[in-house]
């Protein structure tokens, strides 16, 4: 398998994030999936172009244990 390293910036999120729990090495870890889209606009005027990049991401890892309410 190779690395692959890939910037998106100024993205923002297409839908709803879809978090669950899955089992990691060391027990319970959680995993999210959003899907976020970026937009790049080259030119002005009547040449004006926008192309779209949708990218769909899976994060996992530990969640911070959660403080008490104060």
């Amino acid at each position: 398998m190779a690395n692959v390293q890939v910037f998106q910036r100024h993205a923002h999120l297409a839908g709803a994030v879809k978090l669950e729990f899955v089992n990691g090495r060391e027990g319970k870890i959680a995993k999210g999936v959003l899907t976020a889209i970026s937009n790049t606009r080259r030119g002005s005027g009547d040449s004006r172009e926008e192309e779209s990049t949708a990218i769909q991401w899976t994060l996992c890892g530990l969640l911070p244990v959660p403080l008490t309410p104060t």
